[in-house]
């Protein structure tokens, strides 16, 4: 029987990996935007790579292990795989790199209207290389679907998508670069711990693929608490009436105010983030909270002194002046 090295990966880890990359880019698409369900990549860790690496890690390599060693994984070959899966779930979906881009790009000709005056104003400064353009009604037939017999109008959109994707090739690389240059900071000399990989390491570590981590009671007491208060949510899906678990859903949760013109502290029971939490540094989890309520005071002590930027930006932060400080 051979041996399993886990000094180096092999070919099937590659395998895998490309297995990991189709089914997060099919499974998360057709969940959005077919079955209009979960949106299995809107997260860190997506859902859709999160439950076929465990049910990998966990059931599958074990067996193999046991059955067949030369067939089994290393712990290399795991997390490979698991970096391409990374890498591949920001792309499918509505939160990957096809909503925000084809959206973009597709928007100012198929939403122009004599009303917002685009056409005269707008289109004449999108250069063919930019966007589509609406001369084949490609963006129609885009957003409305094919007529019956026709073909995709490819050459609309072979010079913008080759454009844009150089560019968006460009700014992974550099932050990729980025990464490498600063791994040795944070990694070796800080220390810093990222919650979400540690959980990866973790289930795929020797001896026995992440066994240990899972086999105190403790553990089982969370998981099964945890699983069953979304189990139970679900039924409210189906009857809107049935009470549910407050398990911090995007716009859940009690706001505690604090006083006038300061704003309330979000209070809301997040599973997931209970979960991944365990695994980062207590220095860590002081400075979340230490400076949310930092933020909080200093919002309303500005407030109350009647001082705003009146430009905020949702994306940072929902006070303009602590999301401008965020930018530095």
């Amino acid at each position: 029987m051979g041996q399993v090295r886990d000094d180096q990966f092999k070919v099937r880890a590659v395998v895998l990996g490309s297995f990991f990359v189709v089914l997060v880019s099919v499974w998360a698409t057709y969940s959005e935007f077919i079955v209009r369900a979960s949106r299995l990549n809107m997260s860190n860790f997506a859902l859709a790579l999160f439950v076929p690496f465990v049910l990998c890690a966990l059931i599958v390599n074990p067996v193999l292990k046991a059955k067949r060693p030369e067939w089994a994984f290393g712990r290399s070959d795991l997390l490979v795989a698991l970096t391409m899966g990374l890498a591949s779930a920001v792309i499918p979906a509505a939160d990957g790199l096809p909503g925000y881009l084809l959206g973009i790009l597709a928007a100012p000709f198929y939403f122009a209207t004599p009303e917002n005056g685009w056409a005269p104003y707008l289109h004449n400064h999108i250069r063919p290389w930019m966007a589509p353009s609406e001369d084949r009604q490609a963006m129609t037939w885009f957003f409305e679907g094919l007529p019956p017999g026709q073909a995709v109008p490819w050459g609309e959109w072979v010079l913008p998508l080759f454009w844009w994707l150089s560019f968006i090739g460009a700014a992974a690389c550099v932050s990729i670069c980025l990464a490498v240059l600063l791994r040795r900071q944070w990694v070796d000399h800080e220390k810093l711990v990222y919650p979400l990989a540690n959980v990866a390491v973790d289930l795929v570590s020797a001896p026995k693929h992440g066994i240990r981590m899972i086999g105190g009671r403790l553990f089982w007491a969370g998981a099964v608490t945890g699983f069953g208060m979304i189990a139970w949510n679900i039924l409210s899906y189906f009857s809107p009436g049935a009470p549910k678990f407050p398990t911090g859903s995007y716009r859940s949760g009690t706001s505690l105010p604090l006083g006038r013109n300061f704003p309330g502290i979000r209070i809301k029971l997040n599973l997931f983030t209970i979960g991944f939490v365990y695994f980062a540094n207590l220095e860590v989890l002081f400075s979340v909270w230490f400076f949310y309520v930092l933020n909080v005071f200093q919002v309303g002590i500005l407030r109350r002194l009647g001082f705003g930027l009146n430009i905020s930006d949702s994306w940072g932060s929902s006070y303009e002046v602590a999301g401008w400080e965020g930018f530095g």
